[in-house]
């Protein structure tokens, strides 16, 4: 067989085809070749970055909720031992409780425990302080 005829037949296949086999050739040549770069290793490491991505996305919003539970812990500590907050504090607070209490809903598998107790104790303070416009120490969280 000819090299003219050897082209013939490479022209007729479709470009898109030859590409592709082209390409699986040239990576199993490296795949085996002694100097070790591993393209088909790669390409599968490449593949699974979607999975990578979500797997950290989930990491951060977890480590963002453990942020928003010590804050919540620690205001609630706070008022338990007679400190006044302020009423941006007092935001500040309440919009914390409402983000944790959201990822909780969206994460069903996200360990909520104790906490809360102090996100009910936190409202019913906040509850009082609104109606009454004074501050109440006396008001301690029930024992469970």
């Amino acid at each position: 067989m000819s090299s003219y005829e050897i082209m013939g037949i490479l022209n007729a296949i479709p470009p898109s085809v030859k590409d592709l086999g082209i390409m699986v050739v040239v990576l199993s040549l490296v795949e085996i070749a002694p100097v070790k770069v591993n393209p088909w290793k790669w390409l599968k490491s490449f593949a699974e970055l979607p999975a990578r991505f979500a797997k950290l996305e989930h990491e951060v919003n977890d480590d963002r909720a453990f942020r928003w539970r010590q804050m919540i812990k620690s205001y609630s500590r706070g008022l338990e031992r007679g400190e006044k907050l302020r009423d941006s504090e007092w935001m500040e607070l309440l919009d914390t409780v409402k983000r944790y209490e959201q990822y909780c809903e969206e994460h069903p598998d996200f360990r909520n425990g104790y906490i809360a107790d102090c996100i009910e104790y936190t409202k019913e303070m906040h509850r009082y302080v609104m109606r009454t416009g004074d501050y109440a120490p006396e008001l301690k969280r029930a024992e469970a």
